[in-house]
């Protein structure tokens, strides 16, 4: 049987690591955030105004109900895992929809539209 050497070992890791380190910075110029991951892009394209106005205000309150809920786990011994192994994904999900939400309002003109009272359009 064949042993590997250290440094057939190594020379794959580092070209890993430096790859990742390579695309991270790729990443972050991006409108890709770990939010948007947990979220579908197209979630609201259907919404319109009349429907996404509240949509967004419910998900605002979710997210200060886990961000709460985070502070509190973390009071407790080892709440800080705890409230990420918990709360994190949830989280994620939440900001990752209030993103897409947010796009949607700007992107249909609600503002205006709210603003106007006029009949939502879209």
């Amino acid at each position: 049987m064949r042993t590997l050497s250290r440094k057939t070992l190594v020379r794959p890791l580092l070209i890993a690591v430096f790859g990742a380190i390579a695309l991270g910075g790729c990443a972050s110029d991006s409108a890709f955030t770990a939010s948007s991951a947990f979220a579908d892009p197209a979630a609201y394209d259907l919404y319109d105004c009349k429907r996404l106005g509240p949509h967004r205000v419910a998900l605002a309150a979710r997210e200060k109900q886990v961000h709460d809920l985070m502070a509190k786990a973390q009071e407790g011994t080892g709440g800080a895992v705890m409230s990420e192994i918990g709360y994190r994904s949830d989280l994620l999900s939440i900001q990752g929809n209030r993103q897409y939400a947010e796009r949607a309002w700007v992107e249909k003109g609600c503002e205006r539209q709210m603003a106007a009272g006029a009949p939502a359009a879209r």
